[in-house]
């Protein structure tokens, strides 16, 4: 489906014609503002998202913040037994420093053991120590593991949390320290408390579930990660410790996941709570959307594609029908109608290009039928021409032949006349007779010659048609087809005579005795010649017995050059020619044929006519 569109849109699209630049056109003007809304609302609708979930981002860390606050302020009260002033633990440590058995007297003293096993079910430090003032351990709750190292300098910066590396699991100690004063005096002695990094860690994911999942993160900025509630985060990652740079800022993490982050100061120390949300989970109604809008813009794409090229094809189908309407009445094809379904300017204008269409082709047809009338008249009038030129010259031939044999001729006949009169000899007699017979028969040829090969008149005179008809079989007789052949004549009597020229008549007599001469082929060679008249014609029927017309052909035997004869044997004019002379008489001929029976030429002339006849053009036929 998919190859047929595209072998029809490449056959039907040119990418320079209208047709491409209007379905390119409409594409743009379509689809271009369709994906810039979308764009536009996706990324409103984006922004919307994000800066909402940077909302609760904030509330998650103050949250988060306070949760951190009520643990370690819980642990601190834990601790405020031992360190206030006056309290049992300062006083003995005060009163028993320097004693050697000091961590023993302390370790049995039932208050600070009462304490410490407070301490323990409380879970909120994995361990507690009493230390002197040098930091050495006197009691503790796990007596088996040693204060972490590099407390001395929060000791001299009096501070009272801070982490240390060198823990377990988690790789940090989180501690909080409180000095052993007396009311007046130097620090005796230090209670250090290493806070439960799992309880805590526990306290914040609760925190985070509360919103989604949230990752809750406390950090030293650019240093290391504190607390984290996703087990999977390092605590030394440091590049998560360096967004606190980028506060409430998009970034990238490691494994290229986006994520929307939001950094707030924590108040103790330099350290800082940071919230993180996966980007496509803060997002995803929202990438749904953008999913959704994509699916529509390619759906939409789709069927605007389809409609754009359908308008173009629409709108530019009635103009290349129209270039090809004119593209074909250029090339002379004018049979073809100009047809356009438009209904508009364009339908006008098929409309008008179809008229000139027809008149067109009435004009071309008629040029040509006129131009084919006059080229057959040209032609006619040129066989014509050559046959008068033949029949002069046949006319001097004769009339020399007539100058030159009649003197003979009569010289001879003279003395034949001569010795008849003067001889008494039967056989002499006989003989001289017969001469005379053949020199009359000579002559009479040679006469009959030089009339029928001398120039006609055109002139319309009364015509004996029976004198025309023995005319012209008397000269046919001498032709050498003729010999064999049986004439048969029905003449009719008392015939009126007809207002015609003489010659032409004769002229189609001949034409078609000559075919009928020339279809005798037959054993029996046999040719009638009827005549008859009624009060309106005067009938003239030739027949013969020779190979008969095909029926196929008896329409066409009075069209120009048609002929059934063998190639140099005729012109195909004779017919047409007496035709046109008998029509000009105001006539008719008709024909009936039977092959291989003969055919029959009937000619039909009007008794009396009413209006004289054309000469001219008319009168070369």
């Amino acid at each position: 489906m998919g190859k047929t569109f595209q072998k029809i849109f490449l056959k039907t699209t040119r990418w320079g014609s209208v047709r491409f630049r209007l379905f390119v056109l409409f594409v743009l003007l379509s689809v271009g503002p369709v994906v810039f809304v979308s764009v536009l609302g996706y990324r409103m609708t984006r922004n919307i998202v994000i800066r909402q979930v940077t909302l609760l981002l904030n509330l998650h860390n103050r949250m988060a913040r306070e949760e951190i606050f009520r643990y370690l302020e819980g642990a601190q009260k834990m601790l405020l037994p031992v360190v206030e002033p006056g309290s049992a633990p300062v006083k003995r440590l005060i009163g028993e420093i320097g004693r050697k058995d000091l961590a023993r007297t302390l370790a049995q003293d039932p208050l600070i053991r009462n304490w410490l096993a407070f301490l323990r079910l409380s879970g909120y430090f994995d361990n507690v120590w009493i230390t002197d003032s040098t930091l050495k351990p006197l009691v503790s709750l796990n007596p088996a593991a040693l204060p972490p190292t590099g407390l001395t300098d929060a000791v001299k910066s009096s501070l009272s949390y801070l982490s240390i590396p060198g823990g377990v699991g988690a790789n940090r100690f989180f501690v909080c320290v409180h000095p052993l004063k007396p009311k007046a005096g130097p620090a005796v002695g230090y209670v250090i408390g290493q806070i439960d990094h799992t309880r805590l860690s526990q306290r914040l994911l609760h925190v985070g579930n509360q919103f989604g999942n949230y990752r809750v993160y406390v950090i030293q900025p650019a240093s290391t990660v504190l607390f984290c509630t996703d087990p999977a985060v390092s605590f030394l990652d440091k590049g998560i410790a360096a967004a606190s740079d980028y506060p409430q800022a998009r970034v990238e993490r490691r494994d290229g996941e986006r994520v929307i982050r939001v950094v707030q100061p924590l108040g103790i120390l330099d350290w800082q709570v940071l919230s993180e949300i996966p980007y496509r989970k803060a997002l995803a109604d929202v990438l749904v959307f953008r999913r959704q809008i994509i699916f529509g813009i390619l759906a939409m794409l789709v069927f605007l594609l389809l409609l754009s090229y359908l308008v173009s094809y629409t709108f530019t189908r009635p103009i290349q029908q129209l270039s090809e309407a004119a593209r074909r009445i250029g090339q002379g094809h004018l049979d073809r109608p100009v047809v356009s379904e438009a209904g508009d300017e364009l339908g006008t204008l098929a409309s008008d290009l179809d008229e000139m269409r027809r008149r067109l082709k009435h004009y071309t047809e008629n040029l040509e039928k006129l131009v084919n009338e006059r080229t057959a008249e040209l032609r006619q009038a040129q066989h014509q021409i050559i046959h008068q030129e033949k029949m002069a010259s046949l006319g001097l031939m004769a009339a020399g032949i007539a100058h030159e044999i009649g003197n003979p001729l009569t010289a001879i006949s003279s003395l034949v006349q001569m010795q008849l009169r003067r001889s008494n000899d039967p056989e002499t007699v006989e003989a001289l007779t017969t001469v005379r017979e053949h020199i009359g028969r000579i002559s009479k040829i040679v006469r009959e010659l030089v009339d029928f090969s001398r120039t006609g008149s055109q002139e319309v005179k009364p015509t004996y048609v029976n004198e025309i008809i023995a005319s012209t079989v008397g000269i046919l007789k001498y032709d050498r087809r003729a010999k064999g052949v049986e004439f048969h004549f029905d003449l009719g009597r008392d015939l009126p005579p007809l207002m015609l020229v003489p010659d032409q008549l004769q002229q189609v007599l001949f034409n078609i005795l000559v075919n009928a001469l020339d279809a005798l082929k037959n054993p029996i060679r046999r040719i009638e010649i009827r005549t008859h008249a009624d009060e309106r014609w005067v009938f003239i029927e030739i027949s013969d017995t020779g190979t008969g017309i095909p029926e196929d052909h008896l329409s066409k035997i009075f069209e120009p050059f048609f002929t059934t004869k063998e190639v140099g044997k005729g012109t195909g004019l004779g017919l047409t020619v007496s035709y046109g002379i008998i029509k000009n008489f105001g006539g008719e001929i008709k024909v009936n044929s039977r092959p291989g029976q003969g055919t029959t030429f009937t000619i039909l002339l009007p008794v009396s006519r009413e209006q004289e006849v054309e000469h001219g053009s008319n009168s070369d036929r």
